[in-house]
């Protein structure tokens, strides 16, 4: 069950290895191998999303994902309408919108859960201008767990890291698109 997932991420930088290991592209994060797991485009949208190796994409524990969006320049307006559709999907569910000190990026960050609480998902966006100046470009990392106690468990966990968190991502060197 793929709970909700869009699109954001803030400032990038370090830590990028890209390694061709059995034909997928991986890199660490976090002492964390990923691999890509999906790759998929149009001429409007594309999107690749890495998993850590040995995951799936129906049960995963964390997801890095990159996102184009040709022909927009509209990056503010979609973190807004990202906070928006998961204020429609669960009422509950806190998130953050942060700009960049020089206003080129927009990150949103935001945590939810499933109507069930069975699966609990911690969300960071980074939204800002596409390289070609004629898209927009959106990173995501994600984390989730399921179950209730681990959900309830996992939100405890995160208050303590969630601004560490947020820093690591805001300052991890992406992964470019692949094609597949």
């Amino acid at each position: 069950m793929r709970l909700f997932l869009f699109a954001c991420a803030f400032f990038c930088l370090p830590a990028l290895t890209i390694a061709q290991q059995s034909n997928k592209p991986t890199f660490e994060f976090q002492d964390e191998t990923y691999e890509l797991a999906f790759a998929q485009g149009t001429q409007f949208e594309a999107i690749n999303e890495y998993i850590p190796e040995g995951e799936t994409l129906e049960d995963w524990s964390s997801l890095i994902a990159v996102r184009l969006y040709n022909g927009r320049r509209d990056y503010r307006e979609l973190a807004g309408r990202l906070v928006q559709a998961l204020n429609q999907k669960n009422p509950l569910a806190r998130a953050a919108i942060h700009s960049s000190s020089d206003g080129k990026r927009t990150m949103v960050d935001f945590i939810t859960w499933d109507l069930d609480a069975e699966i609990t998902e911690f969300n960071v966006f980074i939204y800002q201008i596409g390289p070609d100046g004629n898209s927009v470009l959106a990173q995501q990392y994600a984390e989730r767990v399921e179950g209730k106690e681990e959900g309830l468990e996992f939100m405890r966990e995160l208050k303590e890291r969630r601004l560490k968190l947020l820093a690591e991502v805001g300052t991890f060197k992406f992964p470019s698109l692949q094609k597949k």
